[in-house]
């Protein structure tokens, strides 16, 4: 820890905040949310149509093989 001191001076102070360390539980209520409920709820937005129809899918990709040609008869 002294090796850090040089780079990180406030790790002097650490050990002068452990005695505040009994404090912190009324300053912060437990378990607080992270991320408090907006105050005016947006209402969901609908999804744009697009201005223009939309093409059909193309076709599926042919098979990489043609299929076997049947069996000749015996």
């Amino acid at each position: 820890m002294l090796l850090l001191v040089p780079l990180f001076p406030g790790l002097l102070l650490l050990p002068l905040l452990f005695p505040l360390l009994p404090l912190l539980p009324p300053l912060l209520p437990f378990p607080f949310p992270l991320f408090p409920p907006p105050l005016f709820p947006l209402p969901p937005l609908p999804l744009p149509s697009p201005p223009f129809p939309l093409p059909p899918f193309p076709p599926p990709f042919p098979p990489p093989f043609p299929p076997p040609p049947p069996p000749l008869p015996a």
